[in-house]
């Protein structure tokens, strides 16, 4: 074996190993980079998603707030019309109650 053979040889493999290094150092980066872009993109559809849910959780609110309107001009205008049936039903509700809680003890 000459030395300028053996040279060669440990030259080629190391040339080789660099190479490799290269490359598994050029794959590393595309999928860093990929990976970034997935990342990016899943940041986005989900910003997008919680704004249109807190859109529509705003709508409802809206809504919520208009039937509870409602139902309180309703009741008003019940007691106005009828306050003895309005007195004797709260009476009621307030003795079936207190019957309930009394009966738990």
């Amino acid at each position: 074996m000459s030395r300028g053979n053996g040279q060669t040889t440990v030259e080629g493999l190391s040339q080789a190993a660099k190479n490799k290094a290269m490359q598994i150092r050029g794959a590393a980066q595309k999928t860093e980079s990929r990976m970034s872009e997935a990342a990016e993109e899943l940041s986005q559809n989900i910003g997008e998603r919680v704004q249109q849910l807190s859109d529509q959780l705003q709508q409802v609110s809206y809504q919520v707030r208009d039937q509870a309107k409602m139902a309180r001009d309703k009741t008003s205008e019940t007691v106005s019309k009828h306050p003895f049936y309005s007195i004797g039903a709260a009476a009621l509700l307030g003795l079936g109650l207190g019957f309930l809680l009394r009966r738990r003890k």
